[in-house]
């Protein structure tokens, strides 16, 4: 099922006829968001990271893009595995 509206000069088109589903449809939808801002990068440098960065795993970048993203918990704590 497809509808489309218009708003002012803008149309919108919505299909909901299901497509592809997943149960993490927000992590999908921030992820698709992060592809296109690049926000992750900015926002990670706000933070001040006193580890020494040559003995850690993973840098301060990935870190909050992890955790920004909520990739579950599961997920989350089996990162480095």
């Amino acid at each position: 099922m497809s509808t489309a509206r218009k708003r002012g000069k803008t149309r919108i088109d919505v299909d909901l006829s299901g497509g592809t589903l997943a149960s993490i449809g927000g992590v999908v939808l921030l992820g698709r968001a992060e592809e296109r801002l690049h926000a992750i990068p900015r926002l990670a440098s706000c933070f001040e990271y006193f580890r020494t960065p040559v003995l850690t795993a993973h840098p301060v970048e990935a870190l909050f893009g992890q955790r920004l993203l909520e990739l579950g918990q599961e997920a989350v704590s089996d990162h480095d595995r």
